[in-house]
């Protein structure tokens, strides 16, 4: 069938896309079932919308269209009033839309589209008319965006962005350049698009758009830059051309603006601006906070060193001199940095700081990326930590932190764009302590942060590298650090109890069945993987533990009772974070209660597609997070490297078992992910800022004894 819908209703709307909505066809009340790939964006209710598809007779449902071709449409007749009530045109409602069409009728469809016309706003009034054209002309304009996509087969998710952008200029701005379309989509699709308009292959709109595809490419790949032999090379083999006309590219894009050239690399406009912003910031909080007094200034060394006895006294510890140096660092200085691997005292460090801050009135805020490591961060110090995306909403919304020290846990997972929007909303005054591992992986998103800044001698930085007894006890810093140096550690031989760090020697195609039974052995294990697809996936493991664990169980959506599960998005509205831990408790006909790390909450039919089983997750998703055991398999991959490696192992506190072959761990140490990420701004650009030059001895505060 191909007919024009009204949608009535979203019943459910995925996460991705796809949507169950009731529509009405005819007269007639029918379920409709999209996929994402064929909705260019999700319906609202009382839009209409042409669906063609198959209708089947569901056992439950009954009558279901499965909508395999989607397209917006203007509505026609009295189905005018379903826009004008719906949610695109707040405020007026189905008595005023009932009015409108019983005054107007099909004359309605002219005064919309006439703005001179004072029909609408006799009778509804002036601020509801401009509303109700407002809301027409939207959709005018959308509709044409997506015909203008399907013309050329372009994909459908397309034409919502483009009609945001470009309104109803889209075709005429395409037509000037079609490849401003790659900040959307592929080179082919836009090499697609200029054969259809006649560009000629040589053509300088060509030749500037490959430059950008390319650095839109190693964007994907988390670069910021690109060393330029690199990029010439790239451009060689994108054009099918000689090196002179690559030569001839990269002069078009710096003579477009396309692309900033700093030394040997070249960056894309939008990245080298950020990067640029974060180290003039960074530079003046120096200017600015140097001709304040710090909230130390005055205090004689032995109210400090008082002050830090009380904070020993109280926790029964002695602080290393590099815990001390940390704390007097980060109340001295603008910015700084504290580093150390797992075991080395940051937890400590980070509450002596808070105890000194408050001897002194000075507010402390504290958040990480992670909502896992935010709440870690809680329970660590004792006060109250948020993640970065809630500190900046809080920051918008008016909170004071002028005149703060703000600690920045897990500061590794910072990427370019989340350190650019937290800079923007902290005021000048506010002094910056980062705190992370370098050694762990650098962020799923474009550019590094930590890792960078880290190499700028003249921010000052303390990095502890002496290991507490308790944690060495373990054997899990020894391991890391020999990891870390891209070396085999010395594996204890595997016993379920107590502490240590062993490999289980595991060819892969038994992987899964050793994962069950260590998994009986250490319940409380959790099972971390490098990838998410492939034999010993999060997906493999998950979809196989499932079937063993809940055999002849009740399920809804995928999910038994008892079963680990974590939260995928950052939902706001539930206050569920990315990477959100929990267990299934009960299943009810439409929904699941489950208990998220202490708070029970339930979840609705429409949002479990946020919701996967935990039995594995992946390095990144338990990255800021901890574990009493943490269960390995290692094969050898691509994305394999001694960071990666690392960085899983560092997420258990007490015990760790590495599966697999030691020939695979032992290539895969050798292989460092760091290198393959190594191009960005920040350093070169920080010769001129700083007025240093990388890679000089770190800088610390002078110790209080």
């Amino acid at each position: 069938m191909t007919k024009i819908c009204e949608i009535q209703k979203v019943l459910w709307a995925g996460q991705c896309g796809g949507a169950v909505m009731n529509v009405l066809v005819d007269g007639e009340v029918y379920r409709a079932v999209s996929r994402a790939s064929v909705l260019p964006r999700m319906p609202v209710p009382g839009e209409c919308w042409q669906f063609s598809g198959v209708v089947q007779n569901h056992p439950k449902y009954g009558r279901q269209v499965q909508v395999q071709h989607a397209v917006l449409s203007k509505p026609a007749g009295r189905m005018v009033l379903s826009f004008l009530e719906g949610p695109n045109c707040p405020g007026i409602g189905r008595a005023k839309a009932k009015a409108l069409w019983a005054n107007l009728g099909e004359e309605i469809y002219t005064a919309l589209n006439d703005p001179s016309d004072p029909q609408i706003g006799a009778l509804i009034g002036e601020d509801l008319a401009r509303t109700a054209r407002d809301a027409w002309k939207t959709l005018e304009t959308e509709i044409a965006a997506w015909r203008w996509c399907d013309a050329l087969g372009l994909p459908a998710s397309l034409s919502s962005r483009l009609s945001a952008i470009y309104g109803n200029e889209l075709s005429e701005r395409m037509q000037e350049n079609p490849y401003r379309i790659l900040a959307f989509t592929s080179w082919k699709t836009a090499e697609r698009l200029a054969r259809a308009i006649q560009i000629p292959p040589h053509d300088e709109r060509r030749l500037v758009g490959a430059v950008e595809a390319v650095i839109f490419g190693q964007l994907d790949r988390g670069h910021t830059a690109i060393e330029r032999g690199d990029l010439l090379k790239r451009l060689s083999k994108l054009l099918e051309c000689n090196s002179a006309l690559a030569e001839k590219a990269v002069a078009a894009a710096e003579v477009n603006g396309a692309i900033v050239t700093v030394n040997n690399l070249i960056a894309g406009v939008g990245t080298s601006v950020m990067e640029q912003f974060i180290l003039n910031d960074l530079a003046h909080r120096f200017l600015t906070c140097s001709s304040q007094p710090d909230f130390l200034s005055g205090a004689d060394q032995r109210k400090l060193g008082s002050i830090l006895c009380e904070f020993e006294a109280e926790y029964q510890l002695n602080l290393n001199v590099e815990q001390r140096n940390a704390v007097i660092m980060a109340a001295q200085e603008p910015v700084s940095i504290m580093t150390g691997s797992a075991g080395t005292g940051k937890t400590t460090a980070l509450k002596a700081i808070h105890a000194l801050a408050e001897a002194f009135g000075v507010p402390v805020l504290q958040a990480a990326l992670a909502g896992r490591a935010a709440r870690r961060m809680t329970e660590a110090t004792g006060k109250p930590a948020q993640t970065i995306v809630s500190m900046e909403t809080a920051l918008k919304g008016g909170l004071q932190a002028g005149g703060s020290l703000f600690l920045v846990d897990e500061s590794s997972m910072l990427d370019l764009a989340t350190m650019y929007r937290l800079l923007r909303l902290l005021p000048e005054t506010t002094r910056i302590l980062f705190v992370g591992d370098p050694g762990q992986l650098p962020p799923i998103g474009f550019g590094l942060i930590l890792h960078a800044l880290n190499d700028i001698s003249g921010i000052p930085k303390t990095h502890l590298d002496q290991v507490h007894r308790q944690a060495a006890s373990t054997g899990i810093p020894a391991a890391s650090r020999a990891i870390r140096n891209g070396q085999l550690p010395e594996f204890q031989e595997f016993h379920r109890e107590g502490s240590g760090v062993h490999f289980v020697p595991c060819p892969l195609n038994e992987m899964t069945d050793k994962l069950l039974n260590l998994q009986r052995e250490m319940p409380s294990a959790q099972i971390i993987s490098a990838v998410r697809d492939g034999p010993c996936g999060v997906n493999i493991i998950n979809a196989i533990f499932h079937a063993d664990r809940t055999q002849g169980m009740p399920e809804r959506f995928g999910f038994c009772p008892g079963e680990p599960v974590i939260w995928t998005v950052n939902d706001y509205s539930l206050d569920l974070m990315n990477g959100t831990l929990g267990t299934v408790l009960t299943l009810a006909e439409n929904r699941l209660l489950i208990d998220f790390e202490g708070e029970e909450k339930w979840i609705e039919q429409a949002d479990t597609n946020a919701l996967d089983l935990a039995y594995a997750i992946t390095v990144h998703k338990a990255q800021g997070s901890q574990f009493s055991k943490v269960i390995f398999p290692h094969t050898r991959s691509r994305i394999s490297s001694k960071q990666l490696i690392y960085t899983a192992i560092t997420r258990a506190t007490s015990k760790v078992v590495v599966l697999g072959e030691l020939s695979q761990l032992r290539a895969s140490l050798t292989h460092s992910f760091d290198a393959s990420r190594r191009t960005t701004l920040i350093t070169d650009l920080a010769r001129t800022q700083f007025g240093h030059h990388a890679n000089n001895p770190t800088r610390s505060a002078s110790p209080i004894t």
